[in-house]
């Protein structure tokens, strides 16, 4: 006969949500291409993996409570990382946006967003070098350390969370303008030299070609940034694993 601890039953069933929930909303889980089917399993199995980390779960009156303050937790966990990595695909649209890609936005069904070409360039290239550069074993290690740091019962601080969050969301904005900002001074320069171009010779129309030419310059200089990329989202990986467990500590 088997018999089941329901402590440990708890445990595993809490467990199951934080994984579960923090698989739905974390990059690069988070895609579409991974069935909801997919996710559920492993968050299951996530979930069992970890129950031995927390240990049999003391019966509750509020386990309702307690269930969606574990989904709180892998919610609040997975936007950190989806704010950190964010700002690869904001670096990319601020080249879109100066480079004149922006006007061909197309819709992405894996996403759910209008993205225009280079966002979702640098976006799909940080999702796969996530999975080359073992980022995601980075992520899955930093949800499992999340149990030992705070286990199911313990109270979650939402002013210090509420303060790394609004400094990652400052922190997104300056790390997306040092990725692209070679390029957008590149630009920024083009965009000098046919005025003054417009200035020599007043007949040129500088409109008609500055378009193309920026157009040019921006995909002839914009691979040179994707070389920085892979050191780039290991680190981001590790400044995300580092904010959560901060919060969680």
């Amino acid at each position: 006969m088997i018999t089941i601890h329901l402590g440990f039953l708890t445990a595993f069933m809490l467990a199951s949500i934080r994984a579960t929930v923090f698989l739905v909303f974390c990059p690069p889980f988070s895609n579409r291409a991974f069935s909801g089917r997919i996710k559920a399993m492993l968050g299951a199995g996530l979930g069992l993996a970890c129950t031995q980390r927390i240990g049999p779960v003391a019966q509750t009156d509020f386990f309702v409570v307690e269930c969606v303050i574990q989904a709180f937790i892998g919610f609040s966990m997975a936007l950190m990382v989806r704010i950190i990595l964010a700002a690869i695909q904001m670096a990319g649209s601020l080249l879109d946006l100066e480079g004149g890609f922006a006007m061909a936005q197309a819709f992405d069904p894996l996403t759910m967003t209008n993205q225009a070409t280079f966002g979702r360039v640098y976006e799909l290239t940080a999702m796969a070098l996530l999975f080359t550069t073992n980022g995601y074993q980075l992520l899955i290690m930093g949800l499992a350390r999340s149990f030992t740091a705070m286990p199911p019962g313990m109270m979650f601080d939402m002013s210090n969370y509420a303060e790394r969050l609004v400094y990652r969301f400052a922190e997104l904005t300056m790390s997306a303008l040092e990725i692209a900002g070679p390029l957008l001074l590149v630009l920024f320069l083009t965009d000098m030299g046919m005025g003054l171009l417009t200035k020599v010779a007043p007949a040129m129309n500088a409109f008609t070609l500055g378009f193309p030419l920026k157009i040019m310059v921006t995909a002839f200089f914009a691979p040179a940034i994707m070389v920085v990329l892979p050191q780039l989202v290991v680190k981001l990986v590790d400044v995300a694993v580092k904010s959560w467990t901060g919060v969680i500590l």
